[in-house]
């Protein structure tokens, strides 16, 4: 009897030890590429999952994942270009992996890469876009790789220019924030995406604004967000996705609306979304089901989604959202698992995803 007790004893503390160590991730940071994602949890763990036909999700494979899977620690930063990523480490240094044809990974070579590779020390800020990376130093300066339009490509980090606090790298242009709210933009100019009243292709940072706190670039359409809590949006419309109202360009940025708090990560489609200060979702542009419905077509104005307490938006394809609880949320396309409830159903209403480590 008295062995049999003790069996059952050993027994519950190994099951109450199992319990105790699995955790619900509790995630501070998100963004969306092509048909993948990627969020970062408060205990530096980078998870990624989605479309991986060209092992850009950095687990060595090339096989889709349905469920958010954890790659590595120790992380304060990741962005997901198209197809590729850039994360930062706790101790600085970057480190890039994906599809690499132009140089983005910035390991000076093209070859793809479907492990983390180190490129840099010594950074504290990065981001993605289409086909290169951008990354701000600890110093300020600010660094660029990968191919940029009529730039070429570079396929090892250079000096670009120095002074911004927040960077956001898009269709092969970029926008840039600095600590006095001047708004700044530099690249190809397609449908006047440069902000600077012109279609003419820039490739020097120039200032179109001033009096902002966040920026955010669509694949052909900038975002930005005012101090005062306007939002303002200019370049390509012919969905809908400036939100003003109309399907005409703008090419100099205009005011859609007050009350906003937070612009999207990831808008790498033709649609946009932003969460005011009340914690409302709302978003306009081609839907394809990322409203709520099943509608494919074109809204021109900012709809509210009817979902409260978000605090960050990654959209693209397919949403993902993190609640001030830490808690993820997505929905959208899933064709390659990007919404990573373990499924390849579209989602039109958000889920949440629960990932436990």
């Amino acid at each position: 009897m008295r062995i049999i007790i003790f069996t059952l004893i050993v027994s519950l503390i190994f099951v109450s030890c199992g319990e105790d160590e699995q955790k619900n991730a509790v995630f501070v940071k998100i963004d969306t590429g092509n048909d993948f994602s990627i969020a970062l949890d408060s205990d530096g763990g980078l998870w990624i999952w989605g479309e991986n036909t060209g092992g850009f999700l950095g687990d060595g494979t090339f096989e889709d994942i349905t469920r958010p899977k954890r790659i590595g620690d120790h992380y304060t930063d990741a962005a997901a270009g198209f197809d590729f990523i850039v994360a930062l480490k706790t101790d600085g240094s970057v480190w890039a992996w994906g599809e690499n044809w132009g140089g983005q990974v910035g390991d000076n070579t093209n070859v793809d890469k479907t492990l983390p590779v180190k490129v840099g020390e010594n950074f504290k800020d990065v981001d993605a876009g289409l086909s290169h990376t951008l990354a701000i130093k600890n110093d300020g300066s600010l660094w660029g790789w990968g191919a940029m339009a009529e730039m070429g490509s570079k396929f090892v980090p250079e000096q670009i220019t120095t002074g911004f606090i927040e960077v956001s790298a898009g269709f092969a242009y970029n926008l840039g924030l600095k600590s006095d709210g001047t708004l700044w933009s530099w690249g190809n100019n397609f449908k006047g995406r440069l902000g600077d009243g012109s279609t003419e292709n820039n490739f020097t940072p120039h200032q179109i604004g001033s009096g902002y706190s966040a920026i955010s670039t669509g694949s052909s359409h900038g975002i930005a967000l005012k101090i005062d809590g306007t939002l303002w949006t200019w370049g390509n419309n012919e969905l809908g996705q400036l939100g003003d109202g109309t399907l005409e360009d703008k090419l100099v940025p205009t005011m859609i609306g007050g009350g906003f708090s937070k612009v999207p990560t990831g808008t790498f489609t033709q649609n946009t979304a932003s969460i005011k200060t009340d914690g409302t979702l709302w978003a306009w542009g081609s839907s394809n089901g990322m409203f709520g419905n099943e509608s494919s077509g074109a809204m021109k104005t900012p709809v509210n989604m009817n979902q409260n307490g978000f605090t960050q938006i990654a959209f693209s394809g397919h949403a993902i959202a993190l609640k001030a609880d830490g808690s993820l949320w997505a929905w959208g396309l899933n064709t390659s698992g990007q919404v990573g409830d373990g499924t390849l159903v579209n989602r039109f209403t958000p889920v949440q995803i629960i990932v436990h480590y």
